[in-house]
């Protein structure tokens, strides 16, 4: 346990998971391991006597998860100016284009706005010149003609110009998922990324660039 919240701050922060138990000491880092301003998003690490002391019998992995006693969550956060706690996403969700941070729930939760749209998930798709670019893989309510140009108009008022996806693929077959209902992204992504697109997907979901400004540098 790393924060907790409830009454009243729960009911005017319904997005925050609330503020650091007693016991607890949380800082949100950048790539360097550099604490970052007050409101801004970054690594959240822990410590405290309520942190494991690192991985039995795996010390590579305990000194790529733990520094000077921290502990990488591998979770994504921020701080309010009252001290309450702000998870955004997970590091491994994040996709950098051409030096730009892409918060993958960020794009998932707006195309869900579509009505047609029963399930999606962004990926990283590798670029030359960018490092990555944004993907997206969807699951269409069956009998919907939603093409990716629909898709691509309906993000555009939505999200900043460099989030929005270049690549998509359309399918009307479940996203796979583990027992816990989580999506298994990398599997997915591997498999759109050789397959372009598998089993269930529309003949036009294969990945297409619809900008022809992406393989612009930043």
């Amino acid at each position: 346990m790393v924060a907790a919240i409830r009454g009243d701050d729960y009911d005017g922060r319904p997005d925050s998971v609330g503020v650091p138990i007693p016991v607890c000491r949380v800082r949100i880092v950048d790539g360097l391991g550099a604490d970052v301003a007050l409101g801004e998003s970054g690594e959240v690490w822990i410590n405290g006597p309520n942190v494991v002391a690192g991985y039995w019998n795996r010390p590579e992995d305990t000194a790529a998860t733990f520094t000077d006693g921290w502990l990488h969550t591998g979770d994504i956060g921020r701080f309010d100016g009252d001290g309450f706690l702000f998870i955004v996403d997970r590091a491994k969700d994040i996709i950098i284009r051409g030096g730009e941070n892409i918060s993958s729930a960020e794009v998932e939760a707006a195309v869900f706005e579509h009505p047609d749209v029963l399930e999606a998930a962004a990926i990283s798709v590798p670029h030359p010149t960018l490092g990555e670019e944004v993907g997206l893989v969807v699951n269409i309510r069956r009998g919907s003609q939603v093409t990716s140009d629909d898709l691509r108009a309906h993000l555009e008022p939505r999200l900043a110009t460099f989030k929005v996806p270049i690549h998509y693929w359309i399918r009307t077959e479940a996203l796979p998922r583990n027992p816990a209902g989580k999506v298994l992204e990398r599997e997915l992504r591997d498999g759109v990324l050789s397959d372009e697109g598998g089993a269930g997907s529309r003949p036009d979901s294969g990945p297409q660039v619809t900008d022809p400004a992406a393989a612009r540098t930043v």
